[in-house]
């Protein structure tokens, strides 16, 4: 159960933060402008969901290595 949730997390972490690059680089390739302060939103979001990503995916390691009946090396 708790693998499930940490996993929804991860994919969910994934999911915005893909969209956020390609909304910003859909954005980027019709206007063919830089709006800084929406592409300083944009890195912080990106910036937020790659540290949910470290974190989860960590997470989802060690509930696989603690589960494991064998060494984990």
């Amino acid at each position: 159960m708790l693998q499930q949730a940490v996993l929804f997390i991860h994919v969910i972490a994934f999911a915005m933060t893909l969209s956020a690059v390609l909304r910003e680089d859909w954005r980027l390739l019709v206007t063919r402008r830089v709006d800084a302060p929406r592409l300083v939103r944009t890195a912080r979001a990106v910036s937020i969901g790659l540290a949910v990503l470290w974190s989860s995916g960590l997470a989802l390691v060690a509930i696989d290595a603690a589960s494991s009946a064998g060494p984990w090396w």
